[in-house]
């Protein structure tokens, strides 16, 4: 059975641009929709306190949740484009 490392690689040279997006893409938006709905949890809770403090710090926390997450997802893409690039991390 091919390792995980295989299957990336086969998905991302082999198969169709859309088939990879899809597949790659998938649990990307299930984390993201996870992340959202326990925000979403999260302030309900905290609105029943009626402490508009509170309330505040957890919307604030969402942006940058987001932001960091983003920031991840863009380092990833730019370390598969070095490798896929430059046939390797070591190009340097």
């Amino acid at each position: 059975m091919p390792d995980k490392e295989d299957k990336r690689i086969y998905t991302l040279s082999q198969e169709e641009p859309y088939i990879a997006v899809i597949r790659m893409g998938l649990p990307l938006i299930a984390g993201m929709f996870i992340m959202v709905l326990y925000n979403w949890v999260d302030t309900y809770f905290i609105g029943l306190t009626k402490d508009d403090y509170q309330l505040a710090a957890v919307n604030l926390s969402y942006p940058v949740t987001m932001a960091v997450s983003i920031m991840l997802l863009l380092r990833v893409i730019d370390r598969i484009n070095d490798e896929s690039n430059y046939g390797g991390s070591n190009h340097e």
